[in-house]
């Protein structure tokens, strides 16, 4: 669950601001941060009612007009541990893997 739409019912007060917007040829570039109050479960941690900062960036590549790629990170570890998840190690490293995607995903 990396969708925006999953995010909105994990935490339904999420509040996303783009902190910085940057565009270079046919790149673009999204930091950005959300704040919210976990009342649903969130990469296998049951809800908390834990309030949480996270941010995490997203790059763009533009071609013919619209998106053709992109990919992204975000920080799943500080998530994780503002949520105070006691976790496996192998679950905690499978959580804070990069993420890759083409386009048609939905992402932060």
């Amino acid at each position: 669950m990396h969708s925006l739409a999953g995010f909105r019912n994990a935490f339904p007060d999420i509040r996303v601001t783009v902190e910085d917007l940057v565009a270079e040829g046919d790149r673009v570039v999204v930091r950005w941060s959300f704040c919210g109050t976990q009342r649903g479960e969130v990469l296998g941690v049951a809800p908390t009612g834990r309030r949480v900062t996270v941010t995490g960036m997203i790059f763009y590549r533009i071609s013919e007009g619209g998106i053709s790629e992109y990919w992204g990170s975000w920080d799943r570890m500080g998530l994780l541990q503002q949520l105070d998840a006691r976790r496996s190690r192998k679950r905690i490293a499978e959580a804070n893997a990069p993420a890759q995607s083409s386009v048609g995903s939905s992402h932060l």
